[in-house]
């Protein structure tokens, strides 16, 4: 048993092992297959990643000291920072000039349009729509190519230092391999041309992950330097206001970060970071007649909603008296059966007679109730709930829709003619915004 745990490399050699064989037969889990086959499949993928895994833990150690990079001089680091930054901004390149000016979705139309008006509504993240959307078109004269192009340039920043961080506290092909990770994962590729609240939001989380790598492999070393901290303030904010969920992520982020400071220090950070989101959504918002759309409860309890739907869906007999009332009374049960993907709220969130300000009535420990109930009776279809709500996060084969509108300005005209908007634009600012990533 001995040798058999060792082979295994250990509890973190079983925890990727289990990690690996789930990634992998998520989509097994939700595909129309009998349940004989699945159970096969579970086992062939199990045993696959039973010898895969230990094997590559093996090949990487082999790595461990060999092609060790020593970043000591200011040059070095610049050098390196340089040659994962110009590698990311070709990969990106390919991806912008296939889709070129950008894959303009309904909602990326309307932002546009937001941009071009100065009418601003919270509905979609404001401070995305000035520094995604007004930034670029301003310095650029209108050019509708420069969204997306901005975007992913900072998305090429972020992969480089990202890169930069791994190659700082291992070696050259640990951090090759986490760049072409980013870089070639097909969900990189079709997202990164959506000018989409989610794509700023995963930049500055790359960021933050990466100064919470460096926090954590020295000890709390790297959080000393008062510029470093001010980089963590900034990013967590940006994350914070890009995504109006993004709270769930940042809040325990900040926390992490904190426990590395000082009494007086962490004081300062944690106050700054919220009066820095308290500054963005009140006065700045105010300045800019920013309309808000009332509460976002149904963003927060998106997950914990798919899952009820899915039960809904598939399995209605399950749910409780308590639970089928409040779903129903969120969507019909004709609305859940016919018109719910499962794992996409929103499929059953903009169908006229839904009501999903339900969910805001209920709170957030109800709903959340009803999803323990639902995994309790019906763990099958919650399970399936779960994963079609999370899936695009660790899943390898995941399919995303991608078209590019060949002229975002005509469309956002076609929304400021049918909603009458008649103010002209005028320049949000004058200077470009200087993002500080520290070395």
């Amino acid at each position: 048993m001995k040798k058999i745990f060792r082979y295994l490399q250990g509890i973190p050699g079983i925890i990727l092992i289990l990690y690996v064989q789930f990634i992998l037969s998520a989509d097994i889990y939700l595909s129309q297959l009998t349940d004989a086959t699945k159970a096969w499949l579970y086992i062939i993928v199990l045993i696959g990643a039973l010898i895969l895994c230990p094997a590559l833990i093996r090949l990487f150690r082999r790595f461990s000291i060999r092609y060790k990079v020593t970043l000591t001089t200011k040059r070095n680091k610049i050098i390196w920072f340089s040659v994962f930054f110009v590698i990311s901004a070709a990969v990106f390149g390919f991806y912008y000039a296939a889709e070129y000016p950008g894959a303009f979705s309904a909602d990326s139309i309307t932002q546009y349009a937001q941009a071009m008006t100065d009418e601003y509504n919270n509905w979609h993240p404001v401070l995305h729509t000035l520094l995604g959307f007004k930034l670029p078109l301003t310095l650029t004269g209108g050019w509708a190519g420069s969204v997306v192009l901005f975007q992913l340039i900072l998305f090429a920043f972020a992969a480089a230092y990202a890169a930069y961080t791994i190659l700082r506290h291992s070696n050259i092909p640990y951090a090759a391999l986490s760049l072409a990770f980013i870089l070639l994962s097909p969900v990189t590729a079709a997202i990164s041309v959506y000018p989409w609240k989610d794509i700023p939001f995963a930049i500055m989380t790359l960021l933050a992950a990466s100064y919470a790598a460096n926090a954590y492999f020295t000890k709390g070393e790297w959080l000393k330097k008062r510029s470093h901290i001010v980089a963590v303030i900034i990013v967590l904010v940006l994350a914070t206001v890009f995504r109006h969920n993004a709270i769930l992520f940042t809040l325990p982020m900040l926390i992490a970060m904190l426990l590395y400071l000082k009494r007086k220090a962490a004081i300062i950070t944690a106050v700054c970071f919220a009066a820095a989101i308290v500054l963005i959504e009140g006065p700045l918002y105010a300045a800019l007649n920013v309309t808000q759309p009332g509460d976002r409860a149904e963003e927060m309890l998106g997950v914990p909603v798919s899952v009820i739907g899915t039960v809904a869906k598939q399995n209605p007999n399950a749910l409780d008296a308590e639970t089928k009332q409040f779903i129903y009374s969120v969507a019909p049960p004709e609305t859940w059966a016919n018109n719910y993907v499962i794992g996409n709220f929103n499929t059953v969130k903009f169908v006229p007679g839904t009501n999903y300000h339900k969910i805001t009535e209920a709170g957030a420990p109800k709903v959340i109730g009803y999803m323990f109930k639902c995994f309790a009776e019906a763990p099958k279809e919650a399970f399936a709930g779960l994963i079609g709500a999370t899936d695009m996060v660790y899943t390898v084969p995941v399919t995303i829709p991608v078209g590019a509108t060949s002229d975002p300005a005509s469309s956002a005209i076609s929304i400021i003619s049918s909603t009458t908007a008649t103010k002209p634009p005028r320049a949000l600012c004058r200077s470009s915004l200087i993002v500080s990533i520290p070395l």
